[in-house]
Formats: C-alpha cells, sequence, structure tokens
C-alpha cells in the first residue's frame, strides 16, 4: 500500500516480506496457540508448528479449595454459587459482558468475584454496585489457586486472549469454565465437556450457560472432573517433551534429515523437568 496511515503503513509490506524471509531460514518455527500457527501460515512462515500451551498442574490444583477463601469471594455467603474472574480489569476483557447475567442469576442466590487489578476497576465497581459482586485486588502463590478452586465456574468473556492461560489454570482447579468463542479460548474449552463456549456479546447466553453449570444436578462436577483431565495433559512436562522433540526435528533438517544420533536423544529427555 502506498497510504501512510499511521505514518508507518508504507513500510508494512516489506516488513512483512523481510519477518517472513527470516522465519524461513529457520528449520523449524513454534507459535503458543492455533491461531498464530494459522497466521503464520497465511504470510508465507513454513515448517510452523504447535508449542503446546502449559498449565502448572501441580500449583492450580483442587485441593487448593478452602472454606476461608470462598467466604471471601463470597462477601461472606460460602455457600452460595460463586462465579469467578481472575485477570487483568481492563475494558479489553469485556467484563461488562458480565454484568446482566449476575443481574439475572442473583435471585437464584449467585455471587460474582473479581480477582485482579487494572485502569477499569473503579469504572466496574461502579457499574456493578448493587450486584452481589466482591472485588478483591490482586493475588498471587497460594491465595491465587485458593481463589480458583474456592469457585464453582469461572466466567471469561475476553475476545482478545490468544492463549487462554487464565481458563486452563481454573480448569486445573477442577473449575469449569464458561468463555467467549474467541481468539484462543475455543482452543482450550472442548463446549459442553470441559466447559461451555458463548457467542462473543450474548449475555443471555452466558446467564443461561452459567445457569446450567451452577444450578443443574451433577454437571459442575462432571465438567469439572473432566477439565482437570484435560488440563493434565497440558502439564508442564508434556509441553516440555514437545519442545524437545521439536528441537530434535531442527537438528534433523539442518543435518538433511539424518536421524539424530540416539546419545543426544537420551540427554534431552534426562534434562526433562519432573512430571508436573
Amino acid at each position: 500500500t502506498t497510504r501512510l496511515g499511521n505514518g508507518l503503513s508504507v513500510l508494512r509490506a516489506p516488513s512483512q516480506a523481510w519477518i517472513t524471509g527470516m522465519h524461513n531460514l529457520a528449520e523449524v518455527n513454534l507459535c503458543t496457540s492455533m491461531q498464530m500457527v494459522q497466521r503464520a501460515r497465511e504470510v508465507g512462515i513454513r515448517e510452523v508448528d504447535l508449542w503446546p500451551k502449559a498449565v502448572d498442574t501441580v500449583g492450580y490444583h483442587p485441593s487448593k479449595r478452602s472454606a476461608q477463601m470462598r467466604d471471601r469471594l463470597s462477601g461472606g455467603h460460602p455457600d452460595a454459587p460463586l462465579v469467578l474472574y481472575v485477570g487483568r480489569l481492563s475494558r479489553e476483557k469485556d467484563l461488562d459482558q458480565l454484568l446482566e447475567p449476575i443481574r439475572a442469576l442473583a435471585p437464584e442466590g449467585v455471587r460474582l468475584a473479581f480477582v485482579g487489578s487494572g485502569p477499569a476497576r473503579e469504572e466496574l465497581e461502579t457499574m456493578f454496585a448493587g450486584t452481589p459482586t466482591v472485588f478483591t485486588g490482586y493475588l498471587a502463590g497460594e491465595d491465587l489457586a485458593s481463589a480458583y478452586a474456592s469457585a464453582d465456574a469461572f466466567a471469561f468473556p475476553s475476545t482478545t486472549e490468544t492463549l487462554g492461560l487464565v481458563a486452563l489454570e481454573s480448569m486445573a482447579s477442577e473449575v469449569p469454565v464458561v468463555g467467549a468463542r474467541a481468539g484462543g479460548i475455543p482452543f482450550v474449552i472442548e463446549d459442553g465437556v470441559t466447559g461451555f463456549l458463548v457467542e462473543p456479546g450474548d449475555t443471555t447466553g452466558y446467564a443461561d450457560r452459567l445457569r446450567r453449570l451452577l444450578l443443574e444436578p451433577g454437571l459442575k462436577q462432571r465438567m469439572g472432573a473432566a477439565a482437570r483431565a484435560d488440563a493434565l495433559t497440558h502439564s508442564w512436562r508434556a509441553s516440555t517433551e514437545s519442545l524437545v522433540e521439536s528441537y530434535e526435528l531442527a537438528v534433523e533438517r539442518h543435518a538433511g534429515r539424518r536421524p539424530v544420533p540416539k546419545p543426544l536423544r537420551a540427554r534431552a529427555h534426562r534434562d526433562l523437568p519432573p512430571p508436573g
């Protein structure tokens, strides 16, 4: 294009060609999400594969559930059904889409907790005033792991995620996710099995899926168990093993696709971290 736009558009085509050319010098290119793999292929980058997402399945665990944390998240109503969001409180996270669902579900005793901080916190506190919603601020470490495990469902309306790591952390904690059918979230959630996917902007859909998950007998337990089982396939060990395989493939390609000597493979696997 010759249009300057923001002053740099004229450079877009040559810079993209340069970036593509640099990547095509590599034997293997790894992306951390399938949509990025697809995008790389669309711009002409070859030998592209996925470096699978990973989650700490030991640190995030259902055993971290805590009566004290649940009391804190629910505003002193630990027996109420509890929906959780964890992450940055900013406009691009589409957190306003949870307002109508919590209004619809509040008469059924459902409560909502936001864990995190960010520039939209004050705006969100004003927006959710009058609803059964708690803002805890930033949590980390054992407190964060406890927050995940102490909820009944995780709500994730953001449409801008590429990895959806917080969704994986919730699943590792045996808490199913209701998330947007956008970005990287559909690559994390198996709709109807480990959680639910909702079309972006469909606040009625969020209310319906959360109601089913929280109030339909046995559904939360079945989906939570499936979510935990799926998260275990994305442990740090599994991700690291995949990286070792990609490294071995790069060595083979660089050497004219000759097999990698067995000692190299053995050393690579001995260096893996313990199971997670």
